[in-house]
């Protein structure tokens, strides 16, 4: 049924007298689509699965050198990029995003433009509870305590998001820094998996070290396809939640090729 999916505990019906009932109710909805198909299948490669077949929150090793690997999401601005990852991660069972109000066996961080490699290694000690660190600490020293906490907190599994910020050029960047701390992630038998995503900057200069860029599994987020199955499960979607909010849709054409 196209209104099943969902991420939180809302009401299966708004309350039509009430607008934040229904926004909320709207907020909650989500279509699976082919994207998340290609994301799991994507997941499956650098997450270990049982024997069932389903993914289990403990990174796949190379069985030579007990190295991770790592995946690489990559769309334009506003393509949901976020939106698919973090629902998901959120709807795997057994998978617990880590905050520092609550333990957690995968950890998100985002990266802001401003980032440098030494502010992200901080950011990311902070989100796993680790309190001030010195100033005079230099990156490859903080990138050596976040690979310690990660394991330290059970973390198998690092979301890079916005991840083309750290790799940026100009004064005060270090690309050569910021592709080696990413390696050193998957690398040894403490490594974990890595997800990063970001715009299409993030795939060419991940390709300028291929010691790193090897490392990597790569997703391309494309537009939805005017005639595509994907197109009409969308445009349906979207008539039965107007419906179910008390809105009157827009008609809505689906040209097929043919």
């Amino acid at each position: 049924m196209l209104l099943k999916e969902r991420t939180s505990s809302a009401s299966a019906s708004p309350d039509l007298t009430d607008l934040p009932s229904r926004l909320a109710w709207l907020d909650d909805r989500y279509l699976r689509n082919a994207r998340d198909e290609a994301f799991e299948e994507g997941l499956r490669e650098i997450i270990k699965i049982d024997a069932d077949g389903k993914i289990i929150p403990e990174p796949v090793r190379d069985p030579l050198t007990g190295e991770t690997k790592g995946f690489a999401v990559i769309g334009n601005s506003g393509d949901g990029k976020s939106a698919m990852i973090r629902r998901n991660l959120a709807r795997l069972e057994g998978f617990r995003e880590r905050t520092p109000q609550s333990d957690g066996n995968y950890l998100a961080v985002n990266v802001p433009p401003e980032a440098t490699i030494k502010s992200l290694a901080t950011d990311i000690l902070a989100k796993t509870g680790y309190g001030k660190v010195a100033s005079s600490a230099k990156a490859h020293e903080l990138w050596k305590m976040v690979r310690h906490r990660l394991i330290f907190c059970g973390i198998s599994l690092l979301w890079i998001d916005e991840a083309h910020h750290l790799l940026r050029g100009g004064a005060g960047r270090d690309l050569a820094g910021a592709l080696q701390a990413l390696k050193k992630l998957m690398q040894e038998e403490s490594g974990v998996a890595v997800i990063v995503s970001g715009i299409p900057k993030l795939r060419e200069l991940l390709l300028t070290d291929p010691e790193t860029s090897r490392r990597f599994k790569w997703q391309r987020l494309r537009p939805v396809g005017a005639a595509s199955d994907d197109a009409i499960n969308i445009a349906r979607f979207v008539t039965a939640c107007c419906k179910k909010i008390g809105l009157r849709p827009l008609p809505i054409r689906i040209l097929r090729n043919g």
